[in-house]
């Protein structure tokens, strides 16, 4: 079941859920297309571990943009992983740094019922407000970086630009 605390193992179970979802699949795509290619074992075992790293910095950018994201650009209204009760990168910091009155605690714990639009609305709004998105970019930063020391590894520096221009368009994508 999704926590928003204790901060530790909702981060921990965060973590897991999307590793084993969007980064595995992002790691095992970019593993095989290595070893499709012919290269070397050291190569596709960095390109795994860069496709792992690139895909919890893009699900993170994700779990973000459906709170931050432009519904003209994203084609789809934000808060839908919040109406689905989907407890995700930005709700847990929200709720753990700037949740006073305990209003998102509160209306997390009721998830498994159906909350009233009107309080979607307002979660929505409070997390849009809160740091819990801007902490969620940080880490999504964060694999970013560790991505792209994964892929220093592959030897042919042209070999590694457009991977590079793809892991930057997964970082930068629309807010």
């Amino acid at each position: 079941m999704d926590q928003v605390e204790p901060l530790e193992e909702a981060l921990k179970a965060y973590s897991f859920k999307i590793g084993q979802k969007t980064a595995a699949l992002f790691a095992a795509a970019c593993k095989v297309g290595a070893i499709c290619g012919g290269a070397p074992e050291e190569t596709s075992a960095a390109l795994g571990r860069f496709g792992y790293a690139l895909g919890m910095a893009f699900q993170i950018v994700d779990d973000v943009l459906d709170y931050a994201g432009d519904e003209r650009v994203l084609g789809k209204p934000a808060g839908g992983d919040l109406r689905r009760g989907l407890i995700t990168l930005p709700l847990i910091y929200a709720v753990t740094h700037d949740d006073a009155d305990g209003f998102l605690h509160g209306a997390t714990a009721r998830f498994g019922d159906s909350l009233q639009p009107e309080e979607v609305a307002e979660v929505l709004r409070r997390v849009q407000l809160s740091s819990g998105l801007e902490r969620a970019r940080q880490e999504a930063r964060r694999y970013h970086g560790e991505a792209l020391r994964f892929l220093q590894q592959v030897t042919d520096a042209e070999d590694r630009v457009p991977l590079e221009e793809l892991a930057r368009l997964v970082i930068e994508r629309s807010y």
